[in-house]
């Protein structure tokens, strides 16, 4: 898998102006797969960025078609489909 790591945070209008494009458009995705499939068919790296706590992480795919591919994972959420799948394992 090719994950690229980014040691500041990622910020939209700075994509915009470094490609030169008046407006970014994002996309906030369900589950990393889409990020993956979305990695392969626009050939570009997937960011990640840890959150200062770290208790999440971002996921960016900067495209040339002027969209920002966003997937956000979160420790919490984690534990709590740990949690789902344990207890419907008990019933």
């Amino acid at each position: 898998m090719h994950l690229n790591v980014v040691t500041e945070l990622f910020r939209s209008h700075e994509f915009s102006l470094y490609f030169k494009v008046p407006r970014v458009t994002s996309a906030l995705l369900n589950n990393f797969t889409d990020m993956l499939e979305i990695r392969d068919t626009v050939r570009q790296p997937i960011l990640m960025k840890e959150n200062e706590t770290k208790t999440g992480a971002y996921f960016v795919i900067p495209t040339s078609s002027n969209i920002l591919y966003f997937y956000r994972l979160k420790v919490s959420d984690i534990k709590r489909k740990i949690k789902q799948k344990n207890e419907a394992k008990e019933d």
